[in-house]
């Protein structure tokens, strides 16, 4: 009985140690504006980038469930009439979530992973319409965003990175955490 009582305790106390900060974490949204084209929507799962192109709009990650909706529709004010494209860091449905909504966007993905090992994981409703096999350059403007797929299985089979050159900003999902395991 003290050995169940000790477990409980140790549980109960990781719970709120870790856990539910870390809950409470990804659930705090913000809006963190890196200049007036690039934002990074923090929070509702994992980071997202949005940086407004001339004629194309660039979106890196989608949200998790429960917080999609609401990020899409400022993707698509900010948008305008421009063209979106849909960047997926990985395949993991903090990331992806939201893809469903974009579906008038070309949302790519690392070509690593399989279809069906991703409708396993995030939904056949999330699949990207394009695979990435090696790397990509996408004029945005003042700005030159190069999306490349590692090749690796790093965090997951499917990881992408999208670096901003001008700006000197890497977008890395989460094969680079701040202040957090992976």
């Amino acid at each position: 009985m003290i050995i169940v009582l000790i477990i409980g305790s140790i549980v109960l106390a990781l719970y709120f140690i870790y856990f539910k900060p870390f809950l409470d974490k990804i659930q705090a949204q913000a809006k963190v504006v890196i200049d007036p084209q690039l934002s990074i929507y923090t929070g509702g799962g994992g980071n997202s980038g949005l940086l407004l192109g001339d004629s194309t709009v660039l979106v890196i990650d989608t949200k998790i469930a429960g917080f999609e909706k609401a990020f899409h529709d400022t993707v698509v004010n900010l948008a305008g009439n421009r063209k979106i494209m849909v960047v997926n860091t990985h395949w993991h449905p903090d990331h992806v979530a939201g893809n469903y909504l974009f579906n008038k966007a070309d949302i790519l993905a690392g070509a690593n992973y399989s279809e069906e090992n991703w409708c396993k994981e995030a939904g056949e409703k999330n699949l990207p319409g394009h695979w990435l096999k090696d790397s990509l350059v996408v004029p945005m403007g003042n700005d030159t965003a190069v999306i490349f797929n590692l090749a690796k299985n790093v965090h997951t089979p499917s990881d992408v990175m999208v670096y901003l050159k001008q700006r000197k900003i890497l977008f890395a999902g989460d094969v680079i955490l701040n202040q957090q395991a992976p």
